[in-house]
């Protein structure tokens, strides 16, 4: 809207709790004076140019009402909460104001209320505009124990009007633990150029109010809320403090209880032109304090904000065939929280792969050895591994490029709490089924594709009722066939072949592969959390049109689930 359409609309408001209000000099901005349950709110709002499609920036004009009403910042900003469902009818601009107007009080009423201090003192990190506050990254949790925590700096130029010249301070750019432990594989940690320095984190054993009248953090603000540590970490902060030597820098991680969850932080760095003793040890108004929000990659906090569960971080997983189905699944159940994978294939990862692959061309090798001149092909396993640790902190994998028969008598199959087979192929699948049951292996998922786009299966079993040879034996001869959970009958348009024998394959999209890998994700991640009886999930789409389908692709719906039973005539459950 123009400023003359504003000027317009806002004329045109008639609710009683507008006692005034008043074109502010700036363009496009009101004040309004808002008669309130117990008091006038002044406010002011900011029309964005899309009104009423987008709602104004509210300030709240009272500076002595700041850091005493919840959801207001430190530069005076109320947040007025917007549910992603609220439908506005924008073509009566009028009434949209309206309602907000009306929306602006009640929150200011409410947000006054003794009964939302805690609101209040849950956003402390909020209440410090993030627009004028820098931010570090950090994997430190930050818990109730005083301790130092390391700290990734590079060094830059500051020239703040408290000094005389540009001089050379450290600049934030990680927080770790003591254990100095960043995970080694992800994203571009490992080539972080920097100094470690030691902080101490100071954890206050008791929620506490933001500066009052909009200031920001002092000396005497900090000496009086550190005020509420333990004695015992004030015993441990003292030693610290004696340790520390003049400096013209310091950094201190202060942490405060939330409601629930997360603990409030913030790094303060303490900057001064002379060197000085440590600002706990000896206050000086020499001292320039500037805020650092944190950017939190603990575990626990990406696991709950992602959606993934922290119940599944101590779950092992081991995934046999990593091709376009177990590729996907071993991102998703990386996603939803699973801590521990172990991938078993053979197979190198080709480019003939990469258009139904999770893993694309930047994990495929051009460039040939400077010795031998040939190009080396990766393994699935490797380039799976190095593509999840790389995109996730705090995943463990482990690999083994080999057959799964080969590694059957080590360690990891036993351990697992989940195998997932997903190498298609139906006859090595019966050698692992048959060799997993004299295991004594319970929970086993076995998944593929139908070809050509017509659907997919997957098979969750406990290999000591019933096995995956069940499904392909007859009840009546007990002999081996199509399998019961089929969709497409055996024919010889099945495979497709572009380059010659060696290039025969089955046909099937990504699309399909994610599908399939979807549904064998979400049963194993039930399967984990409770006891499941052996069930088959079939999906199915329309395929390709040129393929003849069974009875049961008529019969079944896009989705379906079933139980799955003890074949009687079953070689592999009946011993022969």
């Amino acid at each position: 809207m123009t400023e003359d359409e504003i000027d317009t609309l806002v004329s045109k408001v008639s609710l009683s709790i507008v006692l005034s209000y008043k074109k502010s000099e700036e363009n496009k901005r009101y004040n309004f004076a808002l008669k309130g349950r117990k008091r006038v709110w002044n406010i002011s709002l900011d029309f964005p140019n899309d009104f009423p499609k987008s709602f104004p920036i509210v300030k709240l004009l009272d500076m002595s009402e700041v850091g005493k009403v919840a959801h207001v910042n430190s530069v005076c900003t109320v947040c007025i909460e917007e549910s992603d469902s609220v439908l506005i009818n924008h073509y009566e601009a009028v009434k949209v104001l309206e309602h907000y107007l009306e929306d602006i009080k009640t929150s200011l009423d409410n947000f006054s209320l003794r009964a939302y201090q805690y609101q209040l003192m849950d956003e402390y990190e909020g209440y410090f505009n993030a627009s004028l506050v820098d931010s570090v990254n950090s994997f430190y949790k930050a818990t109730e124990t005083l301790e130092y925590v390391y700290l990734k700096v590079t060094q830059v130029l500051k020239n703040k009007d408290i000094f005389n010249r540009a001089q050379r301070y450290d600049y934030p750019a990680l927080i770790l633990d003591m254990d100095n432990l960043a995970p080694k594989n992800y994203s571009n940690v490992k080539n972080i150029n920097a100094t470690t320095i030691k902080a101490i984190h100071i954890p206050l054993f008791k929620q506490i109010l933001p500066p009052s009248n909009a200031e920001k953090i002092s000396l005497s603000y900090l000496y009086n809320i550190i005020k509420n540590i333990t004695s015992e970490n004030r015993n441990i902060l003292d030693i610290f403090l004696t340790k520390e030597k003049e400096k013209r820098q310091f950094f201190v991680l202060l942490s405060l209880p939330r409601t629930e969850n997360e603990r409030t932080q913030l790094l303060l760095e303490f900057s001064s032109k002379n060197k000085l003793k440590h600002p706990l040890t000896e206050p000086s108004d020499d001292w320039f304090i500037d805020l650092y929000f944190i950017n939190r990659h603990n575990q626990e906090y990406l696991l709950e904000r992602g959606g993934a569960e922290n119940s599944l971080q101590n779950k092992h997983v081991t995934i046999v065939g990593c091709g376009s189905v177990g590729g996907e699944i071993a991102y998703m159940l990386a996603k939803a929280g699973i801590g521990n994978l172990t991938l078993v294939d053979n197979d190198k990862l080709h480019p003939d792969n990469i258009y139904r692959h999770r893993l694309g061309g930047n994990m495929i090798n051009y460039l040939p050895n400077k010795k031998t001149g040939k190009v080396k092909q990766y393994s699935k396993t490797l380039v799976l591994k190095n593509s999840l640790e790389k995109d996730l902190p705090h995943i463990n994998v482990d690999i083994r490029s080999k057959k799964f028969e080969q590694v059957l008598d080590e360690d990891f199959v036993n351990e697992s709490d989940m195998i997932i087979v997903a190498i298609g192929s139906p006859m090595p699948s019966f050698t692992i089924n048959e060799e997993l049951k004299k295991l004594g292996i319970n929970k086993v998922i076995f998944c593929w594709n139908e070809p050509a786009s017509y659907g997919g299966h997957i098979v969750q079993l406990n290999l000591q009722e019933c096995c995956l040879q069940c499904l392909y034996t007859s009840d009546d001869t007990g002999e081996l066939g199509i399998s019961k959970l089929a969709l497409v009958k055996p024919s010889p348009k099945i495979s497709k072949n572009l380059t010659g024998c060696g290039g025969v394959f089955t046909p099937f999209s990504y699309l399909d592969s994610s599908q399939t890998a979807l549904l064998a994700s979400k049963q194993c991640v039930r399967a984990l959390q409770t006891e499941l009886d052996s069930t088959a999930i079939s999906w199915k789409d329309e395929g390709n049109g040129m393929l003849e389908t069974t009875q049961r692709y008529e019969d079944i719906n896009t989705v379906e689930m079933s139980s799955i039973q003890c074949s009687v005539k079953c070689k592999v459950c009946n011993n022969g």
